[in-house]
């Protein structure tokens, strides 16, 4: 107390600089295993996609993801940040990611609403395999989890190098 009958400010340095501490010790933890999930997936540009998919013969694969997206951060975490999937695709095949921004623009880009169009896309994630044409070979709804892609994705590695029984 002090001599005015009002209690010290000291006594609340303590727990105030704790508190500090923990909250500097979260976000650095926070900021650490996010930095630990890095997207290793080289996206080609949607504007590019369709010359280099025509070039080179490659199979395209369009993810349709959005911001908001729980799951779509999933499949990020579990697929595109690992180091064996990624390298897998690609090296195989042209990926394209296709960010909607209808929630937060009111509107997507004419080539994001072509493209969801084309495709048929309702919801996120949703991957679509396209040949070079733009034919869709197959596709995926929601994330039935890292077991499931990394199978479609090596069926369309097979149709791509033609050995696909």
């Amino acid at each position: 107390m002090t001599e005015a009958g009002r209690p010290s400010r000291n006594r609340f340095v303590v727990p105030i600089s704790l508190l500090a501490m923990l909250v500097m010790f979260v976000v650095v933890k926070l900021a650490w295993v996010d930095a630990g999930r890095r997207d290793l997936v080289r996206w080609v540009p949607v504007a590019e996609a369709s010359t280099l998919a025509g070039r080179e013969q490659k199979i395209r694969m369009f993810d349709f993801s959005a911001a908001w997206c729980g799951p779509c951060r999933i499949l990020e975490r579990e697929v595109f940040a690992d180091p064996e999937l990624s390298s897998m695709l690609n090296g195989s095949l042209i990926p394209v990611k296709i960010m909607d921004r209808q929630r937060e623009d009111g509107r997507n880009s004419p080539a994001v609403a072509q493209l969801q169009e084309q495709y048929g896309v309702q919801g996120f994630p949703t991957l679509v395999f396209a040949d070079p044409s733009g034919a869709m070979i197959d596709r995926v709804d929601g994330y039935p989890g890292k077991a499931e892609i990394e199978n479609r994705l090596r069926n369309a590695i097979a149709i791509q190098s033609g050995t696909l029984p």
